[in-house]
C-alpha cells in the first residue's frame, strides 16, 4: 500500500512539472490554464491567421526570387557587354611587359592590338578629314580653323566633365596642370600659326602631300635641337651644361640605373608622337664602348644634342622622302608651264606646297618648348587640361590673327592678296558661321567669293577631325602606359599608310592635281621612305625624352617641430 501511494505521488508531481514546462513555453510563469471551449477556438483563429501571414510571407520571398530570377533585356544585356569591353581594353597599366596573369598573355596582346587599330585609324582618319574639311570649307577656311579649336575644346570639356563624374576621390582626378600657364599660352601660339598656314594652303597643296609633307616635323626637331640643346653642334645654351661624356660618367656612378616616364607626364599631341618617348636603362656595354670612343646603337653622339647614329639616319631618310615629294613643286617654280595638263594654276599649287610644308618649322618649335618645359617643371601633367587650355588658347590666338592673315588665302593666284581684301572679313566670318550651320544659300556658296565652297557636312567634318584627335591622344596614352611603346611608332607608320592610300584613293576623283603615273610613283616611294626612316628613327627611344617625376613635399599639420 505504502509502495502504491508513493507511485501515484510521484504521477501527480511529473503531471505538474510537465504543466509548468508547457506555460513556460506559453509565456505564463506560475500560472495556471483552465481550458474553455472560446479559447480553444480563439487559439485556432490565431494559428489561422499565423498560417495565412506565412503564407502571405512565402508568396512574397517568391516574387522576390521571380523578380531576381527575370532575365535581362536586350539593351541591359548589351549595356552590361559594352561595359565590360570597356574595362577590360581600358586597364592597360603595364599590360605588355608585364600582364597581371601569364596565363592572359594572348588576352594582353589583344588589348594592345586594339588601341593599335584605334591609333592607325585615328591618325589616319585625322589625316583625311583635314583635307575634306579645307576643300569643301574653300573660301572659308579661316573660319574652319576657329571652329576647330572650339569643337575640339567643348569636345574635350565634355569628356573631361563625364570623366569627373566617375573618377571622383580618385587621385587620377586631382592632379593639377603641372606647368605655367604661361608656357601653355607660347605653346599654343606656335600650334596657332602651324594650325593657321596649314589650313590657308592646304586647299591648294595635293591630297597625298598632305599626309608626307607633315612628317618633317620629325626631322626638323632634330635640326633645331643642335642650336637648342646643350650639346648641340651649333648650340646657343651655356658652356656650363652637361655634355654627352659627362652623361657617361654619372651613368657609371650609377650603371643599371632605370629612368621612366610617369604616365602623367606624356602629354598626347599629333606633333609629339614621332619623339621617341620610352623607358631607358643604362647598360654597361653601352657605357664601355662609348667611354672608348665607339658609339653602341642608341647610346649619343659627341656634340648632336642628344641624337644616336640611328636618329640621325632616320631622320635623313625621312627627309629625303619630304624633299623627293617636293620635286613637282619646285619643278613648277621654275617651269610654271609644265603641269598644266593636270593643274590649271600650277604655280599656285607650288606656292601653297612650300607655305605647307613650312608650317612643321612652328610645329618644330613647339614640341622642342614642350619638351623643355615637361623636362623643367618635372611635375605629373593633368593631360586632358593641357589640351583644354592648348585648344581654348589656339582659338583666342586665331581669332585675333585672323586679321591679319586673310589676304593669305589668295597666295599664288592670278590676282594674288587682292582676292581676299581685308574690307570682307566680318562678312565672310558671318557667311562662314551661316556655311557650318546650314544656312547660307547655294548661290553665295558658289559665287560670292572668289573661291567657292561646299557647306554641306563641314560641320560633321570638323566634329569627326576633333575627335580623331582626342582618340589619337587616348590611344598614344593606353599603348604607352601598357610599356608597349614601339607598337605606338608602329600604329603611327599603319596610320601613315592607310592616310596616303586614302587620299591617293581621293585623288583619282577630283579633277585637279592628276599629274600621272611618275608623279604617282614618287609620292609612293616617299611613303615608302617615310616608313623606313620611322622605323629606324624609333629603333631606340632618347634618353633625353624621359625624366624622373619630381612630387611636392608632403606638409603633415601636426608635426612636432
Amino acid at each position: 500500500m505504502l509502495r502504491q501511494a508513493l507511485d501515484a505521488a510521484n504521477d501527480v508531481q511529473s503531471t505538474e512539472s510537465s504543466l509548468l514546462e508547457q506555460d513556460r513555453d506559453s509565456g505564463s510563469y506560475g500560472a495556471t490554464s483552465v481550458s474553455n471551449p472560446d479559447d480553444d477556438q480563439t487559439n485556432e483563429n490565431d494559428s489561422n491567421i499565423d498560417e495565412d501571414n506565412e503564407d502571405d510571407e512565402n508568396d512574397s520571398y517568391e516574387d522576390d526570387d521571380y523578380e531576381e530570377m527575370k532575365p535581362p533585356t536586350l539593351l541591359q544585356t548589351m549595356w552590361y557587354r559594352i561595359k565590360s569591353c570597356f574595362l577590360v581594353v581600358a586597364n592597360v597599366e603595364n599590360l605588355w611587359d608585364d600582364p597581371p596573369d601569364p596565363q592572359n598573355r594572348r588576352l594582353s596582346q589583344l588589348i594592345v592590338l586594339f588601341w593599335f587599330v584605334v591609333l592607325a585609324c585615328s591618325y589616319a582618319t585625322e589625316r583625311t578629314t583635314f583635307k575634306l574639311l579645307v576643300d569643301r570649307a574653300g573660301c572659308f577656311r579661316l573660319f574652319a580653323v576657329m571652329m576647330v579649336c572650339a569643337v575640339h575644346a567643348l569636345l574635350l570639356g565634355m569628356f573631361m566633365l563625364i570623366s569627373s563624374c566617375f573618377k571622383q576621390g580618385q587621385e587620377s582626378s586631382k592632379i593639377k596642370l603641372g606647368i605655367s600657364v604661361v608656357d601653355v599660352g607660347l605653346m599654343s601660339l606656335l600650334d596657332t600659326v602651324a594650325l593657321i598656314l596649314m589650313f590657308l594652303s592646304g586647299f591648294h597643296v595635293p591630297p597625298s602631300l598632305t599626309v608626307i609633307l607633315v612628317q618633317f616635323t620629325l626631322p626638323l626637331t632634330a635640326f633645331l635641337t643642335q642650336f637648342v640643346h646643350p650639346d648641340g653642334k651649333w648650340t646657343c645654351a651655356p658652356s656650363s651644361a652637361t655634355t654627352a661624356s659627362d652623361t657617361v660618367e654619372q651613368n657609371e656612378r650609377s650603371p643599371g640605373h632605370l629612368t621612366a616616364v610617369p604616365n602623367e607626364a606624356l602629354v598626347a599631341s599629333p606633333s609629339a608622337l614621332f619623339r621617341g618617348y620610352g623607358n631607358y636603362e643604362a647598360d654597361n656595354d653601352g657605357q664601355h664602348l662609348l667611354a672608348h670612343g665607339i658609339e653602341a646603337e642608341g647610346e649619343p653622339m659627341q656634340h648632336m644634342g642628344g641624337l644616336s647614329r640611328t636618329h640621325v639616319w632616320g631622320a635623313v631618310i625621312i627627309t629625303s622622302a619630304v624633299l623627293l615629294s617636293l620635286v613637282p613643286a619646285v619643278y613648277s617654280i621654275i617651269d610654271p608651264s609644265v603641269f598644266l595638263y593636270a593643274d590649271p594654276i600650277p604655280l599656285r599649287t607650288a606656292i601653297n606646297t612650300m607655305v605647307y610644308v613650312s608650317s612643321c618649322v612652328p610645329a618644330a618649335a613647339s614640341q622642342l618648348y614642350k619638351e623643355h618645359a615637361f623636362l623643367q617643371y618635372r611635375q605629373p601633367v593633368n593631360m586632358n587640361y593641357l589640351n583644354l587650355l592648348l585648344s581654348t588658347f589656339q582659338f583666342i590666338f586665331a581669332a585675333i590673327v585672323a586679321p591679319l592673315v586673310f589676304g593669305l588665302q589668295g597666295l599664288g593666284s592670278r590676282g594674288g592678296t587682292s582676292l581676299y581684301p581685308g574690307s570682307e572679313f566680318q562678312q565672310n566670318m558671318m557667311d562662314g558661321l551661316k556655311c557650318f550651320f546650314w544656312t547660307l544659300s547655294d548661290k553665295d556658296q558658289e559665287s560670292k567669293y572668289a573661291e567657292g565652297s561646299y557647306c554641306d557636312f563641314c560641320l560633321g567634318l570638323t566634329i569627326i577631325y576633333a575627335l580623331s584627335i582626342i582618340c589619337l591622344g587616348v590611344a598614344v596614352d593606353k599603348i604607352v602606359n601598357a610599356g608597349a611603346t614601339k607598337v605606338m611608332y608602329r600604329g603611327m607608320s599603319a596610320g601613315i599608310v592607310l592616310a596616303a592610300v586614302t587620299m591617293h584613293a581621293y585623288d583619282l576623283h577630283i579633277i585637279d592635281f592628276n599629274y600621272g603615273p611618275l608623279v604617282d610613283g614618287l609620292n609612293l616611294i616617299s611613303v615608302i621612305l617615310l616608313i623606313l626612316g620611322s622605323e629606324i628613327y624609333h629603333r631606340v627611344p632618347l634618353k633625353e625624352s624621359t625624366f624622373e617625376t619630381e612630387y611636392p613635399a608632403v606638409h603633415f599639420e601636426y608635426d612636432d617641430g
